[in-house]
This record gives C-alpha cells, structure tokens and sequence, in this order.
C-alpha cells in the first residue's frame, strides 16, 4: 500500500510528545477533529498554506505567540468520516471513507491504483478482524 500511495503522497509523522512544537501543530491540524484517537490522517493541498499564528489572548504578556491554527481550505481530507476518526480503516464504511479521501487528494493514482489500494485494506482488515471486514 505505501507504494501506492507514495506516489502522489508524503507521509508525515507528527509525535506530539518528542518534536517541538509537535502538539500544536496536530491539534491545530485536527482543528475540526469529531473524535481524538491514533491514528488520524489528512491530507493537505501543498499549494496552500496551511497554518498560520492567530491572535494572542488580549490577556497573555506582550510578545506571547497567539494560538496555532489551519487554514481550511489546505484541507483536502481527514481521517473524520461521518462515524469520526476511521483511524487504521478496517470496517466497509472506514474503508470507504479513505478511498474517498484518497480518491479527493490523488494527483496521478489511476483506477487500478484505487483498486489495488481497496484489496489490499480489504486483505489487511480480514487478517485483523475477520468476518467483520465484511460488513
């Protein structure tokens, strides 16, 4: 699957606990988060900017760094689906939604791509979770 997808994208790992800055930069990114949970994913259209500082507390010292946020119109898709994050997509409708969001954000995946990519999610869930994979 990573072959596939490194086609047209570049996977960025954010570890809030050990990269400065790494916390506000995902909670920024997940701005419209329906629910928490590991893993989450989105994919952004690099011609856009994404973040940006907003205004600090009227309250906060002078020289303070107001909040990080996302501009919404970088996002092309994220892990929300309409049940919340589909984290590690292993039922039919998790599945669905990251086709879906892969389908939004592709640049050069072909039809065999997203199919190939649908088998082998398939394939994965029905190692991890059987019968259920299935629907």
């Amino acid at each position: 699957m990573a072959d596939i997808l490194s086609r047209d994208f570049v996977s960025v790992k954010i570890d809030e606990d050990r990269m400065t800055g790494g916390k506000d930069t995902a909670n920024a990114l997940r701005a419209h988060a329906v629910q928490g949970g590991i893993p989450w994913f989105v994919f952004l259209d690099p011609s856009e900017r994404v973040l940006f500082r907003g205004p600090a507390p009227e309250e906060a010292p002078e020289g303070t760094l107001g909040p990080l946020l996302r501009r919404d119109e970088a996002v092309l898709a994220t892990a929300d689906g309409p049940d919340g994050n589909v984290g590690c997509p292993m039922t039919p409708p998790e599945r669905d939604w990251f086709l879906k969001s892969v389908h939004r954000a592709r640049v050069t995946l072909t039809g065999d791509d997203m199919a190939a990519l649908s088998a082998q999610l398939l394939a994965f869930a029905r190692k991890k979770i059987g019968e259920r994979a299935d629907g």
